[in-house]
């Protein structure tokens, strides 16, 4: 006999890790794991192209939280003998495109790309600002504050406010600090190695100075945090694997599906009401329900309004172009890099094949041996630019980078549907966002445990969150 009935709102990463928790360690309940769209996975789901084949939605690691309780329940879905394990300096390697030059060695930028006019100016804020300790995200008012502290003002105003307006569309002092997370931000790359060996054992410097080389980070400068791949390559697989475990447990799925509207009986919410592909259903009873995405349909469903009058920054626009190449792309051992220069519309490109062997297409595939890469493009709001003029522009783009040398070395390449891609964190939609997670805790029913992302806490990526979800379920 079941004895409690739990609902999990959410089929992706989060959602899934939830419902792996609580089916061992409530055996006897009722799980229902609840997801709006057609197939689980959210962000981590993989696309398959009826001739190219699996891609994944651009660059999906796992990495682990460094907690062996709260890993083992994603790790333990596959034998060690079916991930690729990425550990030490192997575990996310990643370059960036900054001053017209793709830097493979690391993932900041460096002084010597910075325009000559601001290079001997920023160089005295800089040293400058190395006397003081640096204001953390948490403290600083927005991300000008944040990058003037770090690397002084001049620093801060001619180099990283025209970054942040390429990758988001707004200027430093609109941005919540928190994007320094989102893309590797939070160092520059000054000195040569052996001087950083020196140079890292100061407080002032080491949170601010990057190693020119990341292969060489001393293993005192490393942590026990791992990145996991499946070794068959397509991040679906492993979803496919974890929701056969559950429904194994006896979860129960129920897709293109949302929630409607709760009952509440006193400070709880006794069942709910659903509507699956688009005709609602019988309301069933609920004893707990787990929210792992993000709080706008929460409010809604509870009748909360943010008290800010304002509209919020919409999120840009994202596509991602698809291709298969004659040749390994020209990027040393990148994972991923980022574009970091004005005029690009890619966001970042993705070699699968470097952290997954088994991405490269056989020779029995229709492009016999190819290699598969992925551009993520943002695009201006109102942006209207087709699949195949887009397709145009990525081609162009990556010849600019030097991952191919002539158009003749792609074999295919399609483009993926428009997503709305992730919230722009300006400091508008954080002042939203945490007007209306405040309101909702105000009122939250006792069976409700809201388990998602919280941008205004800088909590963005998996392991963050799933960390979160355990403690809260423990």
């Amino acid at each position: 006999m079941k004895e409690r009935s739990v609902v999990i709102v959410g089929g992706g990463l989060p959602g899934l890790f939830s419902a792996l928790v609580c089916s061992e360690k409530f055996p006897n309940a009722s799980i229902k794991v609840i997801e709006r769209g057609p197939r689980l996975g959210g962000a981590y789901g993989s696309l398959v192209h009826e001739r190219a084949g699996v891609f994944d939605h651009g660059m999906h690691l796992i990495y682990t939280s460094m907690d062996q309780k709260i890993d083992k329940y994603l790790r333990e879905c596959l034998s060690d003998d079916d991930w690729n394990i990425l550990e030490g300096n192997e575990k996310d390697i990643a370059g960036v495109f900054y001053g017209g030059r793709l830097e493979t060695k690391s993932p900041y930028i460096s002084i010597s790309d910075v325009k000559k006019e601001y290079q001997s100016m920023s160089i005295s804020g800089l040293f400058k600002a190395f006397s003081e300790e640096p204001i953390s995200a948490q403290n600083s008012k927005n991300a000008l504050h944040f990058f003037q502290s770090r690397f002084g003002f001049e620093f801060a105003e001619n180099v990283f406010d025209p970054i942040l307006q390429k990758l988001w569309g707004h200027k430093a002092e609109d941005l919540s600090a928190f994007v320094s997370k989102l893309v590797l931000m939070d160092r520059i790359n000054f000195f040569p190695h052996e001087a950083m060996l020196d140079m890292s054992n100061s407080s002032l410097l080491r949170s601010r100075l990057a190693f020119p080389d990341q292969m060489k980070l001393p293993l005192e400068r490393r942590n026990s945090q791992v990145g996991l791949y499946p070794k068959q390559f397509g991040m679906k697989f492993l979803i496919e694997k974890i929701q056969s475990i559950l429904e194994r447990r006896g979860v129960d799925f129920q897709m293109s599906t949302q929630i409607n509207h709760f009952k509440k009986s006193k400070d709880s919410i006794s069942s709910i009401g659903l509507i699956c592909d688009g005709k609602p259903s019988i309301d069933c009873e609920v004893d707990e329900i787990i929210w792992t995405i993000p709080i706008f349909s929460l409010s809604s469903l509870l009748n909360v309004q943010s008290s800010i009058s304002e509209k919020g920054d919409p999120p840009k626009a994202q596509k991602s172009i698809y291709f298969l190449l004659k040749n390994p792309p020209n990027m040393d051992d990148l994972y991923y890099f980022f574009c970091f220069d004005p005029g690009f519309k890619t966001f970042r490109v993705t070699n699968y094949s470097q952290y997954c062997e088994d991405a490269v297409r056989k020779s029995e595939s229709e492009f016999g041996i190819s290699y598969p890469i992925c551009m993520e493009m943002h695009l201006q709001e109102h942006e209207n630019i087709n699949g195949e003029k887009l397709e145009r522009i990525a081609k162009k783009e990556l010849m600019q980078f030097g991952i191919i040398e002539k158009e003749s070395e792609i074999l295919f390449c399609f483009a993926g549907k428009q997503s709305g891609g992730f919230p722009i964190l300006t400091n508008k939609n954080i002042r939203i966002q945490a007007g209306l997670k405040e309101k909702i805790n105000k009122i939250l029913p006792k069976n409700l445990n809201i388990a998602c992302q919280e941008p205004e806490k800088g909590i963005f990526f998996l392991h963050e969150v799933v960390t979160r979800i355990f403690k809260a379920l423990d």
